[in-house]
């Protein structure tokens, strides 16, 4: 399993912080702004997710002088591993890099 990364939340200037027990992980979880909490919700209560990690300390993109760290890995009862972006509809994104290191 993953750790998080740990973050200052005085880093996150601007964007809502939330820390909230999870029964899941049987631990607090730290999550920055609205979007991550409601994917939290979501996951947390969710039958099919067994364990999740927020902001995974997990490889980085590093393409283009991008540095990518994932909002989320989640673990379903299946065995399938995924990483996840929690991003508005209208937020920009790059799909292509992503892929291309997912698929690596």
């Amino acid at each position: 399993m993953y750790e998080p990364i740990p973050i200052k939340r005085s880093s996150r200037y601007g964007s809502s912080y939330w820390e909230r027990y999870s029964y899941k992980l049987q631990k607090d979880v730290q999550l920055f702004g609205d979007l991550k909490y409601d994917h939290w919700i979501l996951v947390e209560t969710d039958p099919n997710i067994l364990k999740f990690c927020e902001r995974p300390n997990s490889e980085k993109l590093l393409e283009n002088n991008l540095h990518k760290v994932f909002d989320m890995w989640q673990l379903e009862r299946n065995g399938k591993e995924t990483f996840v972006n929690v991003r508005y509809k209208n937020q920009e994104t790059d799909h292509e890099r992503l892929e291309k290191w997912c698929f690596k």
